[in-house]
């Protein structure tokens, strides 16, 4: 199972103009010696070269880039993908987008604002997971990961719409 791994040299790829968003991760990923390789628009991480298989452990795309719709550079990215979990990152939740991403059946919709605790129960979790694979056979998921943690979890509740 491909995951989020504490070895030397993985990564999270984050794709989104702002990556000033992600602050609130980085010390959780520094503390399990993960770094983030940033990229402003979809044109730049498609000439990721150095991204090897296994090297990106994460991929969190924004759904809106400047050079085109992180669905459509989920789709060019297809083959790295199918090794990595990918997140799709909305600036603020739109049911539309979230079909849009969850009817693909391998990706999954976050909404802003992003959580350290998030990103730090996701990477206990997949080393939980890692750990009893060798025991165990791991549940089956969207795309192979087990990415459990509810995506509730990732952004702060939304305020309840009052029933007309």
């Amino acid at each position: 199972m491909t995951g989020i791994s504490q070895q030397h040299g993985k990564c999270i790829v984050v794709v989104d103009p702002r990556a000033t968003d992600y602050l609130p991760l980085i010390a959780v990923a520094r503390s399990r010696s993960l770094s983030f390789c940033f990229f402003s628009c979809g044109a730049d991480a498609l000439a990721l070269r150095w991204c090897r298989a296994g090297q990106a452990q994460l991929w969190m795309i924004n759904i809106c880039l400047p050079d085109m719709t992180g669905l459509e550079l989920c789709g060019l990215l297809q083959p790295r993908l199918a090794r990595t979990p990918a997140l799709l990152i909305a600036d603020r939740y739109d049911p539309q987008d979230e079909l849009s991403v969850l009817g693909t059946g391998t990706l999954h919709y976050v909404c802003k604002p992003l959580k350290a605790s998030w990103l730090n129960n996701l990477l206990q979790a997949d080393d939980a997971c890692r750990e009893s694979s060798s025991m165990t056979r791991p549940a089956a998921t969207a795309n192979g990961h087990d990415l459990s943690i509810s995506a509730a979890s990732l952004h702060e509740p939304l305020p309840s719409k009052e029933k007309e």
